[in-house]
């Protein structure tokens, strides 16, 4: 199977606060609110679907190794099962546990990572069977983003991620777009507009073949990106149109 990406989240709603939230009601956290990041933390951890600003667009995230929230998720998107989801995580040196990196350097991924950048690599055979099977890689992205960065450091496991936005509809840059999907998700964090007014997703990298690199999507940071890898001598194969 080839590996395809596609550009890839208030009323009625309620913020945090000591109130209950009422049954098929989503709760919004500000990204701002010292107790977001444990918040987002439980209900990932209780098999929900959350979504919060990525360093590009707002995402769509839930525990990896959790099949029924990868399942929902899925759902809540109507997403094409054949279409593989990324894995967020929170540090360079976690990849080697969900991904085989070959002999691709720390001081590479260093210099990509965290940023607006998604790696394709062999998976690892720890990764979750049901993520994504049948696919031989997997996307990995370790987003430039305050709020994400200190959800990541709180879990024990990848996020899967995923655009907040139903499929075949423009990717998100602030919560209002994508509030058809609020009631199905656990909570939402508000990061407010993220300022990316192309609604470019990342870019995306496949470095599954030692000393190369195949361009899948040109999205944020393309040149500065390319420029890096450059630096380290990898090179590029025929490079893909962003609809394979």
């Amino acid at each position: 199977m080839r590996w395809k990406f596609n550009s890839f989240f208030t009323l009625g709603l309620l913020y945090h606060s000591a109130v209950p939230v009422p049954s098929k009601m989503c709760s919004i956290v500000k990204a701002t609110d010292p107790s977001a990041a444990l918040i987002a933390a439980k209900y990932l951890k209780e098999g929900h679907v959350v979504a919060l600003p990525t360093d590009t667009l707002y995402g769509l995230a839930c525990n990896c190794n959790n099949s029924k929230a990868i399942n929902l998720l899925y759902q809540i998107k109507n997403r094409d099962s054949n279409k593989p989801l990324a894995i967020c995580v929170s540090d360079i040196t976690d990849i080697p546990k969900w991904a085989d990196i070959h002999d691709i350097s720390f001081d590479l991924l260093a210099e990509l990572l965290p940023g607006p950048v998604t790696l394709v690599f062999d998976r690892s055979p720890r990764l979750n069977l049901e993520l994504n099977p049948n696919v031989a890689k997997v996307a990995v992205r370790i987003p430039d983003h305050v709020f994400l960065g200190q959800l990541l450091k709180l879990m024990d496991f990848p996020l899967a991620l995923t655009s907040a936005n139903p499929s075949h509809e423009p990717s998100t840059l602030c919560i209002s777009e994508f509030k058809s999907l609020w009631n199905q998700l656990g909570v939402v964090i508000d990061g407010g507009v993220i300022p990316n007014p192309d609604r470019f997703g990342s870019t995306i990298i496949d470095l599954s073949e030692t000393n190369y690199f195949s361009v899948l999507r040109q999205g944020v940071c393309f040149d500065k990106i390319l420029k890096i890898l450059n630096k380290y001598n990898i090179v590029e194969r025929k490079r893909l149109h962003s609809s394979t």
